[in-house]
């Protein structure tokens, strides 16, 4: 009887640390970034741009707006569902960044980690360039 509940004990605990953050089957979970570079272009100066990836989620500022979009991760493939966004108007730049910035996150296909760094592509062009930022879950 203790084995089979010390076994249904390591069963239990196995399974808590399945797929969740870097050490699980979709490494962005448990990340947050700081976009440094759309489609090659920079961002203008006092524009901000974040992504936080958390339980099938990807959310964060927009240049303007709050985000959010489902995501899912296979091998080296990203998949970001259709984008929500929160609707104030902002000053020039930070509108068209926020406009130029969801068009290519919906149109990402792959991503690849390196060095404190997360590029998401489409079609192999690198169309966003993330450095690593402290993550905070939300709610936190």
């Amino acid at each position: 009887m203790q084995n089979i509940l010390g076994l249904g004990l390591i069963l239990l605990l196995a399974g808590c640390g399945a797929g969740a953050g870097k050490g699980g089957a979709d490494p962005l979970a448990g990340t947050a970034w700081t976009l440094d570079d759309l489609a090659g272009q920079g961002l203008p100066a006092g524009v901000a741009v974040t992504a936080r990836f958390h339980e099938g989620r990807i959310g964060g500022t927009a240049g303007c707006n709050q985000y959010f979009a489902s995501y899912e991760v296979r091998g080296d493939s990203l998949r970001v569902g259709p984008a929500g966004a929160t609707k104030m108007m902002c000053p020039e730049p930070q509108m068209a960044v926020e406009s130029a910035f969801l068009a290519a996150l919906g149109g990402v296909k792959t991503y690849k980690l390196a060095d404190g760094r997360l590029q998401l592509q489409a079609d192999g062009d690198r169309v966003l360039d993330f450095a690593a930022a402290p993550f905070e879950a939300p709610g936190e």
